[in-house]
């Protein structure tokens, strides 16, 4: 009986060890078939991973990359994503030819971009590309212009996206301020395109002013693109006063740079015998200096910027004038003439002598102007 005892003990161990053995093999069945599923790789992803993963290096050829990527989404049923790819590059190419493209390698860098964007609708998956700015239109803001001609600039790049640009407006001082939307929170930036970011800077848009100096695109903490504000720029003028025999001083005039427009009495020969000239919106350190040869005293030490020289009230009549800038902008020069009794002499430039010296006979009348600018 005891034998029987035993055989039935080990009976029961043996069933009870099937039991767990079944049940483990189930549990480990559900886990490798949950592996299996969890390793399969969608083919139509692999296929934007793999365009996208040549693209990466420098030797790929962009178009053959592009044709294999789109013939393999074709096999795969994707004839959707297969004519984004055309049209990503068929835009590339067209943007190129009209000249919104970018140095270096362009069409690579692109179209490595688009193929991102394209499989990040595909999966669903968020992806934030960095801006990338290739040229604007125009490229530079020309502030002469009057604003109906200056109402926007269009930048062109890729991956042209408003939310991931802060654009920054920066004084002559070095002052900045953010101009990314205006005054009522409404966003400067508009984008038509993945390709084409537009910058508004009419009506509620970026106001500029004669303090503009750039406006900074801020692409990402350390970098960004810079487009300049182009003052105009006021050209450098002359005024002239001249004391004149019998008539006194005669009020400054602006740019008397012509024969019927000069300083003092030509027609009734009545001599200058004093005379003042200072220049108009010179650049700071700019001067011009004068010396004169007047009548029983000889040549007068030079003197500058609206200083008098000459002699009123004693009757002594100016009779050659020699005029010079100091500190001038390169190419940027002094040219005058005198008038004499009956003619106009010769124009003098940056130090030459305008009248008749040792001769006795009085300048009457008198041009200047800033010339080379």
């Amino acid at each position: 009986m005891a034998i029987k005892f035993v055989k039935k003990q080990n009976l029961s161990i043996l069933v009870h060890q099937g039991k767990y053995l079944i049940i483990a093999s189930f549990f480990l069945g559900a886990l490798l078939f949950w592996l299996a599923g969890c390793n399969t790789s969608d083919p139509v992803k692999g296929i934007l991973d793999n365009a996208i993963g040549r693209l990466e290096q420098q030797s790929a050829d962009w178009r053959t990359v592009v044709e294999e990527t789109r013939v393999d989404l074709i096999k795969a049923g994707q004839s959707t994503l297969a004519n984004e790819v055309q049209n990503a590059m068929t835009a590339a190419i067209g943007d190129a030819e009209a000249g919104t493209f970018c140095v270096g390698d362009y069409f690579r860098n692109r179209l490595k971009e688009d193929l991102t964007r394209i499989r990040a609708s595909y999966t669903g998956e968020k992806v934030t590309l960095i801006p990338y700015f290739c040229n604007a239109n125009p490229p530079q803001i020309d502030m002469s212009l009057p604003p109906d001609r200056r109402s926007s600039i269009i930048i062109y790049g890729y991956n042209m996206d408003p939310e991931n640009v802060r654009v920054i407006l920066v004084n002559n001082n070095g002052q900045e301020t953010d101009v990314t939307t205006n005054s009522s929170g409404v966003s400067n930036l508009a984008d038509p395109s993945p390709y084409k970011l537009t910058l508004n800077l009419g009506g509620n848009g970026v106001a500029l002013n004669s303090t503009s100096k750039l406006l900074r695109f801020q692409l990402t903490d350390t970098e960004a693109q810079t487009l300049n504000v182009i003052q105009p720029v006021t050209p450098i003028g002359v005024q002239v006063n001249v004391h004149v025999q019998d008539f006194g001083w005669m009020g400054w005039v602006d740019n008397p740079s012509a024969e019927n427009n000069f300083v003092g009495v030509s027609t009734r020969n009545k001599q200058i015998e004093a005379i003042q000239i200072r220049l108009l919106d010179a650049p700071p350190g700019m001067m011009i200096c004068y010396s004169a040869q007047l009548q029983d005293f000889g040549w007068r030490p030079e003197v500058c910027d609206g200083t008098v020289i000459g002699t009123t009230g004693a009757g002594k009549r100016l009779e050659t004038l020699i005029v010079r800038l100091v500190n001038a902008p390169a190419d940027v020069h002094v040219a005058y003439r005198a008038y004499i009794p009956n003619q106009w002499l010769g124009w003098q430039i940056d130090g030459g002598k305008a009248g008749t010296e040792g001769r006795g006979i009085p300048v009457t009348a008198f041009n200047v102007k800033i010339e080379g600018q």
